[in-house]
């Protein structure tokens, strides 16, 4: 385990939700992992915490379904940032008559084993908040 392993399971989130499959986006996540991502509130968009894994299914679950037509994410640099894995990506989905495009970085941490113990999502909230995802 190292380096090369953290990346690759990092790595194995944005190619996982390049094949729709939930199990898959998931499947280096640690059972007690935490995923920093969105929410919307008041017409507004918000950071938010979802943990354990069971939370993060239900909120993946809703960007997949969003995307049912397909998402796309392109991996433009994956590597080891301190003791965290950073990866820059841009993304295209597509599903239920609407189209979202969007670009950022995702950060992972790791436990004793290299499976993902925390992720963060950072992105343009400009194109998240014309996209159907934050109202299902």
């Amino acid at each position: 385990m190292g380096t090369q392993t953290r990346i690759e399971n990092a790595k194995s989130y944005p190619l996982g939700m390049n094949t729709g499959k939930l199990d898959a986006a998931l499947a280096a996540f640690a059972d007690d992992a935490s995923y920093y991502g969105i929410e919307k509130r008041d017409g507004r968009i918000h950071r938010k915490l979802h943990t354990p894994k069971s939370e993060i299914e239900k909120y993946i679950g809703a960007w997949l379904e969003a995307a049912s037509d397909g998402i796309s994410y392109e991996i433009r640099n994956a590597r080891e940032w301190g003791d965290c894995v950073l990866i820059e990506w841009a993304d295209v989905a597509t599903g239920h008559g609407d189209r979202y495009q969007n670009e950022g970085i995702l950060l992972f941490e790791f436990d004793e084993n290299d499976r993902i113990k925390h992720a963060r999502a950072y992105q343009d909230f400009g194109p998240l908040a014309a996209w159907s995802f934050l109202e299902l």
